[in-house]
């Protein structure tokens, strides 16, 4: 009985082929163990300068490439071979392939992404294998720095997903990558992406500014298609517009500084974007707002409305890079107009509220003497997608 029982034992040996079985493995660990499987390959490769022999099935090759099924059945000389030399190939890389192939899991990082992703091309391996790349890719996307160094490694990919959440990012906070250091050496592919977004948190004066800024340090590339192509996109911000509510005037005099403060007195915390503010017509009129920080300038932005004409009471806006409000700490401005026409101020209080469902935001001034008011803020929940086709997409729910 014994010698039975040993005999079969050896049988299953045999029949394993180098396989284990256990009770709770899965389908993909045992489909795992077919890689680079001497006993149950009908294929040899000799792999680079080293001549390493990497195992493989057939089947499994041609299931999912062209590449491979022309290889084995076309009417090449390696149709006839059991061993097919890999020259130019590194076989670390070719052992990643086939993983993808047998649908085992792969380790992905930048030393080893553009190799993988090349190989897939280069083999005709369906998009569905370039999901591993994607997912790596995404997670490295936490914050903005991280964001635009994604988005320019994803020039050699172009995967739709990650330039997407690559550019929530940028939308969201524009200004801020106009002002870093390397904002200058980016890629003329990234100015035109960001020229053409459609949603963007900053004005088209704005955008003509860092077009031309990048231009400066970069005499070789032209500019004037890009500041078309800035002139010419129609662009929303991206951002919701909240109205202040309060009693308006106009007000005869020709300039205005104005301090006041937004206080966030609703629970979850609220991003500014821009601030809008009232302009009565006239052929002259400078604005500049400034971001205070214990009482001192630590942002600014500024507005020439001198060849801009506006025939009628109207609002500019004037954006700035992302404040994120926090209930009880205020955040304080600085407004200075000059306009010749007069100015709108508050009629009789230096106060006004905005009325929402989710958000309370509050305007204060610390006198009632005519200062120029502002009529709207564009903000939204920090972080918060917005849809990029048709109707916005309330973020405030």
């Amino acid at each position: 009985m014994a010698d039975k029982e040993q005999s079969l034992e050896s049988r299953m040996a045999a029949a394993s082929l180098g396989l284990k079985y256990n009770s709770d493995d899965s389908i993909s660990s045992r489909v795992e163990q077919l890689i680079n499987n001497k006993h149950l390959s009908d294929v040899t490769f000799i792999v680079g300068h080293e001549k390493q022999r990497i195992y493989a099935s057939k089947m499994h090759l041609v299931t999912v490439s062209e590449y491979f099924y022309t290889m084995f059945y076309g009417n090449f000389a390696e149709a006839k071979r059991d061993e097919i030399e890999l020259k130019d190939e590194h076989p670390e890389t070719f052992i990643t392939i086939l993983r993808l192939i047998y649908g085992a899991k792969v380790d992905i990082n930048f030393e080893n992404i553009h190799d993988i992703f090349d190989r897939i091309r280069m083999y005709l391996l369906p998009n569905e294998y370039c999901k591993p790349l994607i997912n790596f890719l995404m997670d490295q996307i936490v914050d903005y720095d991280t964001a635009m160094k994604i988005f320019r490694k994803n020039l050699h990919f172009k995967f739709e997903l990650v330039d997407k959440a690559c550019t929530t990012y940028i939308k969201n906070n524009p200004l801020y990558y106009f002002d870093q250091d390397d904002y200058t050496t980016l890629e003329e592919e990234i100015i035109r992406k960001i020229v053409s977004m459609q949603e963007i948190n900053c004005t088209k004066e704005q955008l003509l500014s860092a077009v031309e800024k990048w231009g400066l340090a970069n005499t070789e590339t032209g500019t004037k298609e890009l500041q078309q192509l800035a002139i010419r996109t129609k662009r929303s911000y991206f951002s919701h517009k909240f109205i202040f509510l309060a009693s308006m005037e106009k007000c005869d005099s020709w300039r205005s500084e104005t301090c006041f403060q937004i206080q966030l007195e609703s629970r979850n915390p609220v991003a500014l974007y821009g601030i809008g503010v009232y302009v009565i017509p006239n052929d002259k009129v400078t604005i500049s707002l400034s971001m205070l920080d214990y009482n001192r300038c630590k942002d600014s932005v500024s507005l020439n409305l001198e060849k801009r004409c506006i025939p009628y009471l109207d609002t500019v806006d004037l954006m700035f890079k992302e404040i994120v409000l926090v209930k009880g700490e205020p955040c304080k401005f600085q407004l200075l107009m000059e306009n010749a026409k007069g100015i709108i101020s508050l009629a009789g209080c230096s106060k006004a509220t905005i009325i929402h469902e989710e958000i309370s935001l509050k305007y204060e001034m610390p006198n009632r003497k005519p200062t120029n008011t502002i009529a709207h803020v564009w903000a939204k929940f920090p972080g918060c997608d917005l849809e990029e086709k048709g109707a916005l997409r309330c973020c405030i729910v």
